[in-house]
């Protein structure tokens, strides 16, 4: 199964200065697989650069672009009336330091990060 989610918006004042808090171009695009009871999925995330902002008027910066990859797997088990589910997530995989056009204070987010999920269902 793939799903891509794609979002763009644009905006000037009567001035044309370019509004401020108008992200840039940003597509996630996810892959996920199902075998023997396994879901996998691959994930991409990217922005484009944003520079049509207007400092001197709403005092905005320029945001730069980014690249992002994350992948996981993950099984169900149901044991008796119980429901065990596991799953594995290797978010940002190359470690690449980012921060969104939105994010305040352009704070980067977390790097590359390892998460254990296990989740018990009665």
């Amino acid at each position: 199964l793939f799903s891509s989610s794609n979002s763009f918006s644009y905006g000037e004042d009567m001035n044309h200065n370019a509004l401020p808090l108008i992200p840039p171009l940003k597509s996630v695009n996810e892959l996920a697989y199902t075998l023997k009871g396994v879901q996998m999925q691959l994930k991409y995330i990217t922005a484009i650069a944003q520079n049509h902002v207007d400092f001197k008027t709403y005092g905005e910066m320029p945001t730069r672009e980014f690249n992002v990859f994350d992948a996981s797997i993950g099984k169900t088990f149901t044991v008796k009336k119980f429901k065990y589910a596991v799953n594995l997530s290797l978010n940002n995989i190359f470690d690449t330091p980012y921060f969104e056009h939105l994010d305040i204070m352009k704070i980067n987010r977390q790097g590359r990060s390892l998460l254990v999920n296990f989740t018990f269902t009665f």
